[in-house]
């Protein structure tokens, strides 16, 4: 059965209405009741994005402007657009029911007697180990990202699943209004780590050895998407990308100019000092060339024709791009 048979009705075309977890779902236009699987048995789901690209753009510049920039540079940086993403996420549910068993280690007071003076001591000794066997049962609600996250800033959406409304997925629909992000990591992938995670090797440092077998059962795997938008602001030829949340409004991960430093006559003022110096004494003038010889290279790291122009009628000087999250 296709992913569109999740959201649309096989029978009369009519959308249908249902929650996470649901298995089955009945057509308010015909009454038709069919399962609701995804491809390979997987339900997909897709949480539907609040804030428009407008009220993005709105938010980034209040946050660009509440995080220190210099006004100058916030209010010279251009928009270039944004892009709606839905983030694929991987959420697992069920039940985790095994046993672990766990060796730790056994310190042990031993006391002997000195056969030559009768006096006692007492020695700390390994003793024979302790051996612990439980089970292991309680429920799994394990998210992981689908895809790379490496570039929106963000890990995962287990609150964020649990209250938002999650509706169907209808990938035609989303590719209209943004970027639907492959899956790379498989469902196998995403069991093995949450067995993982069940399992939760204990016993302390203390532990010589441990053995742990857990098996989920009553098992729902399925698929969010997650929307976030990722404008882009330039300044002259840098592009500054600012990943926003596109349910709650929150920067997830930035990067924008630094502030700009004033730097009056600086140059003039070496060129200066230069001079006086060779007033004064050759070496002395000698020395100063040098010394500013390396701080124009320091400070340029270019000592082309061009960039010397810059260097000696530049006023302002641009800060160090800051990063976020």
């Amino acid at each position: 059965m296709s992913a569109a048979l999740a959201i649309i009705c096989r029978h009369c075309g009519s959308p249908l209405d249902f929650r996470e977890g649901d298995r089955n779902t009945e057509c308010p236009a015909c009454g038709l009741c069919q399962a609701i699987r995804g491809d390979a048995g997987v339900a997909r789901f897709v949480v539907d994005e609040r804030v428009t690209e407008t009220e993005a753009r709105m938010l980034a510049r209040k946050f660009l402007a509440a995080d220190g920039i210099d006004r100058k540079v916030s209010s010279s940086l251009r928009y270039s657009g944004a892009r709606l993403y839905f983030l694929p996420f991987w959420r697992l549910k069920g039940l985790a029911t095994g046993w672990r068993y766990v060796e730790k280690e056994n310190l042990v007071r031993e006391e002997t007697v000195d056969e030559d003076n009768g006096a006692k001591c007492s020695n700390i000794v390994q003793g024979p180990p302790i051996v612990e066997v439980e089970s292991v049962s309680g429920l799994v609600d394990y998210n992981a990202p689908a895809a790379s996250m490496a570039g929106f800033g963000i890990k995962g959406i287990a609150l964020a699943a649990s209250v938002l409304k999650l509706s169907g997925v209808d990938y035609p629909e989303m590719s209209r209004r943004g970027t639907v992000v492959d899956t790379i990591k498989s469902e196998e992938q995403v069991r093995k780590e949450a067995v993982a995670m069940a399992s939760g090797v204990r016993g302390g440092s203390k532990a010589l050895r441990s053995l742990t077998r857990v098996k989920l059962s009553s098992e729902r795997m399925s698929l969010v998407y997650y929307p976030v938008w990722r404008m882009e602001f330039s300044l002259g030829r840098r592009v500054y990308p600012i990943v926003m949340d596109a349910v709650n409004g929150s920067v997830l991960k930035a990067r924008f100019p630094g502030s700009v430093a004033m730097r009056l006559f600086q140059p003039l003022a070496a060129i200066a000092f230069t001079v006086y110096a060779f007033s004064l004494h050759k070496l002395a003038g000698v020395a100063a060339l040098a010394l500013l010889y390396w701080w124009i290279n320091a400070s340029m790291g270019d000592l082309s024709v061009a960039a010397l122009a810059r260097f000696f009628v530049g006023w302002l000087e641009q800060g160090k791009d800051v990063e976020h999250g």
